[in-house]
């Protein structure tokens, strides 16, 4: 499953690097990388079932059963091509709209015009839109996007024209797994997608912890050892103090993305440093816990807040007193404050 989660997932992520390798929006960027690559653990574990099941069933000729089995991994790397246009089409969309949904632009383009597709073969889906125009801040772009179909080579502009006759134009059913605009769910395939879709619950449960254990923690792991032994100079209510990154950060960081339901914490990872830099301190509280982490002093909770996600960094601080050594640590990430931490008071900021 490895080497088929490892095929899926590089070919899916290229293609949110190539749309976002200008550095914009690294916020939805993280979120699409880690959607693709859980599509990807969705599909190998998908692909190996199919595989097991070809060579397993004894109804088949057994010289037959390797040659159904290639033949099947063929099929599903063909269906891959079609994966990653869609994503790159629907990254390039939801770069497109927040480009687009700028107040300077809105100001000057308040519309949109679909554009029709550059395919060779024109399916008759989205024409029923080509050349129209809608308003920026129509309901029909919650609901219809270029991307929304498989291979979808569909594109916008912007315009200043005005909006277009639509009465008579009616949606389209979108294909599951390609619901919403991704600009505003930051989801490429959704959990419709059939791969994800016809699991049972249980199923879904492994493939999550293998999901998990093999890739989360693997990959938060070797992102956080690079940053192991730096500093990061931090506010603390008008005192700069020194955050250190060291083995006990990587360790809590690890367990935390692999035990999650947020695979975009193993992405924060990647950037943690800058993630921290541009947190804000809301809450606070005594270690509670000396029995077990005598040192430990206190804690900090940095808030960080994107349009998808807001999450909780907690820096502990430490009072080594037979060394006379006090220090900062980032601790580990959250989604929620503990009900213990005592908020700070706005005035205070």
């Amino acid at each position: 499953m490895q080497e088929l989660y490892d095929r899926y997932s590089k070919g899916l992520r290229r293609c949110v690097d190539r749309v976002y390798a200008d550095g914009s929006d690294t916020d939805l960027a993280d979120r699409f990388r880690a959607n693709v690559s859980r599509f990807a653990a969705y599909k190998a574990d998908y692909v190996k079932t199919t595989v097991n099941n070809i060579l397993n069933d004894a109804s088949i000729p057994l010289k037959q059963r390797q040659e159904m089995a290639d033949a099947a991994v063929e099929g599903f790397d063909r269906y891959s091509e079609a994966e990653c246009n869609t994503a790159t089409s629907r990254c390039r969309t939801a770069k497109q709209w927040k480009e687009f949904n700028d107040p300077q632009r809105l100001r000057l383009f308040p519309n949109l015009r679909w554009l029709p597709s550059r395919s060779a073969v024109i399916r008759a889906t989205h024409e029923k839109f080509y050349d129209k125009v809608w308003p920026k801040g129509d309901d029909f772009w919650n609901t219809n996007m270029p991307g929304q179909e498989w291979n979808c080579k569909c594109d916008l502009e912007e315009t200043d024209d005005p909006v277009t006759d639509n009465s008579d134009v009616k949606t389209v059913p979108v294909p599951k797994g390609l619901e919403g605009n991704p600009s505003v769910t930051g989801e490429i395939f959704t959990d419709k997608a059939s791969y994800i879709s016809s699991c049972s619950n249980r199923k879904k449960e492994k493939i999550e912890k293998w999901y998990g254990d093999k890739i989360l923690r693997k990959t938060t792991r070797n992102n956080m050892k690079v940053y192991q032994g730096q500093t990061i100079v931090v506010d603390k209510m008008g005192e700069n103090i020194d955050v250190i990154f060291d083995s006990k950060t990587t360790g809590h960081f690890c367990n935390d993305a692999a035990q999650s339901s947020h695979p975009v914490w193993c992405e924060f990872s990647d950037r943690m440093p800058q993630i921290l830099t541009n947190s804000k301190l809301v809450a606070h509280e005594m270690n509670t816990k000396l029995d077990k982490k005598p040192w430990a002093v206190e804690y900090f909770y940095y808030e960080y807040k994107t349009p998808y996600d807001t999450i909780f960094l907690s820096v502990e601080y430490n009072d080594i007193i037979p060394e006379g050594r006090k220090f900062y640590r980032l601790y580990a990430i959250t989604d929620k404050l503990r009900s213990t931490a005592i908020i700070y008071k706005k005035k205070n900021h």
